[in-house]
């Protein structure tokens, strides 16, 4: 379950991915800060973590084996049904 998915029922519902096939990078290290201002009265400190990355498909378009004719893709979605 995604909030970023459609409703159920819906194209997109449901998605079929191969995650061998995605590629991640780190923008940049991960940052740690620290605040003992945030709960100054009850000498409470608090953390912050940072950690910026991107992600894309490797393949941008379907994949047509080079002895066949059907056409792959590494990420699928559900049409209606």
């Amino acid at each position: 379950m995604s909030e970023y998915c459609p409703v159920a029922g819906t194209p997109g519902d449901i998605i079929l991915a191969d995650f061998s096939r995605y590629v991640v990078a780190m923008r940049e290290q991960l940052r740690a800060d620290l605040s003992i201002h945030v709960k100054f009265l009850t000498d409470e400190q608090a953390f912050r973590f940072v950690l910026r990355v991107n992600g894309t498909p490797i393949d941008t378009r379907p994949v047509t084996p080079l002895y066949g004719t059907q056409a792959t893709s590494s990420f699928v979605a559900l049409a209606a049904r």
